[in-house]
């Protein structure tokens, strides 16, 4: 039997045993808020330790300065006014603005470190700007260079970092400081959608990945448009993805409304339509599935329905 000061003690030691458990929680619940948001309106912590740690200290005697920059899209304009629409369209989170120096350079060599929602976005928006004319590179998935500026894709990433001054020495620390940020992504897994475009007379990096509005037609969602040059004529292959079958369906029946049909056919595929569009160019749209394969420019019909029958297979 517990004396007066017993019962005292012990329920001192209660009272403490449950300050200190909500002492816990209440920390427990505090670091899992500073984990998540740093402060009001911030991007995730953990995303920006992702993307600091991507960026390389030091390349070939060009050192990252510490003050990086972080912008999501509701500041996204403060870095890239213009653009901004088109990136946030292709699936912007958040990017990385950081600046490299070296001993006895005036200017530095900056870096933009996108993130986007998976790698079709990256290639998308990359491919939005690349430069046809430029020297391509082996880098990341694929990079160019042109001029004082490089830009390449790899994962869910897309890098632009600009020299500022063409000079042989900036295009090589160009060059190593993109290599060593591709080597931190990592490899990036082909996108399943290029392989359904035929490769001959197919032009060089003309593939590109539509986020949306193709063709100026809202029901066709999002698809992918290659380049085609053959006999001195120039014409592109569309696949695009409305949705589900039904979807798809609906989306071919409303483009041969928009279109100037010539005639119905039943193959390949699910079949479609033969015509010309607003330019008075040769159109062919054929259904497979959920998918719309389309066919623009083409010398004629027959042409068109096979390289389609070739993308099917």
């Amino acid at each position: 039997m517990l004396h007066g000061r017993g019962r005292k003690f012990m329920n001192f030691r209660k009272a403490l045993s449950l300050t200190a458990m909500l002492l816990l929680i209440f920390c427990a619940a505090c670091g899992s808020g500073e984990q998540t948001r740093t402060k009001e309106g911030a991007p995730p912590q953990t995303d920006e330790a992702r993307l600091r740690a991507l960026l390389p200290n030091e390349v070939a005697g060009w050192a990252l300065e510490e003050d990086i920059r972080f912008f999501v899209e509701d500041n996204l304009y403060d870095l890239i006014n213009g653009a901004m629409e088109a990136f946030v369209a292709y699936g912007f989170e958040r990017v990385a603005a950081a600046d490299y120096e070296a001993p006895e350079q005036s200017l530095p060599i900056t870096i933009e470190l996108y993130l986007m929602t998976n790698p079709r976005a990256a290639f998308g928006i990359y491919s939005s700007e690349r430069d046809a004319n430029a020297t391509f590179k082996s880098i990341g998935a694929e990079g160019y260079l042109a001029s004082a500026m490089l830009n390449f894709w790899a994962g869910n990433h897309y890098v632009k970092i600009n020299a500022y001054e063409d000079s042989e020495e900036r295009r090589q620390a160009m060059e190593d400081i993109a290599s060593a940020i591709a080597r931190n992504v990592g490899d990036t897994p082909a996108l399943p959608e290029i392989a359904l475009f035929p490769t001959e007379n197919q032009v060089p990096h003309s593939m590109r990945y539509l986020a949306q509005d193709i063709l100026g037609q809202t029901y066709f969602g999002s698809g992918f448009q290659a380049m085609y040059r053959a006999d001195n004529r120039e014409s592109r292959l569309l696949v695009v993805f409305p949705g589900d079958e039904n979807a798809t369906i609906e989306a071919l029946n409303r483009y041969k409304e928009f279109s100037a049909v010539d005639r119905e056919v039943t193959e390949p595929g699910d079949g479609g339509f033969v015509g010309t569009d607003s330019f008075n160019e040769n159109l062919v749209a054929i259904r497979g599935g959920n998918r719309i394969f389309i066919s623009i420019g083409e010398a004629s019909a027959d042409r068109a329905l096979a390289q389609i029958a070739a993308a099917m297979k």
